[in-house]
């Protein structure tokens, strides 16, 4: 069995639960080129980082993590949905280059004001 092609071809990975400290935690995610969602709910994960050759990533699930910021996205011009809720996160940033972003959510984190989603011009927001 040829393994890049199996990593080629594998559009969604789910580790739900799996006390992932991190999300380079995550053995081999850079071979998954073609990744088109990824899930990493109800871990340990409080950096956004690992997501550099992530090209066609459209969904990303970081929900009850331990994230306080948001960084290492902006270059996933292809995201839609973007699930960060139930983390630490108290400010709305970091959101620059999402240009195909549909979907954000955010509740249950720590934001008190809705500021920093004006700077969004994907398809869903209005300047």
């Amino acid at each position: 069995m040829n393994l890049d092609a199996v990593d080629m071809e594998t559009k969604e990975v789910h580790a739900y639960g799996a006390g992932l400290e991190s999300i380079s935690a995550v053995i081999g995610l850079q071979r998954f080129t073609n990744l088109r969602s990824l899930s990493l709910h109800g871990n340990h994960i409080s950096v956004i980082e690992g997501l550099d050759g992530l090209h066609h990533l459209e969904n990303l699930n970081l929900s009850s993590n331990r994230i306080r910021k948001v960084e290492g996205i902006s270059h996933l011009s292809k995201l839609k949905v973007l699930d960060l809720s139930s983390n630490f996160i108290e400010e709305i940033q970091g959101f620059g280059g999402l240009t195909s972003l549909v979907r954000l959510v955010l509740a249950h984190n720590h934001i008190e004001k809705l500021r920093g989603l004006a700077i969004q011009d994907g398809p869903g927001y209005v300047n």
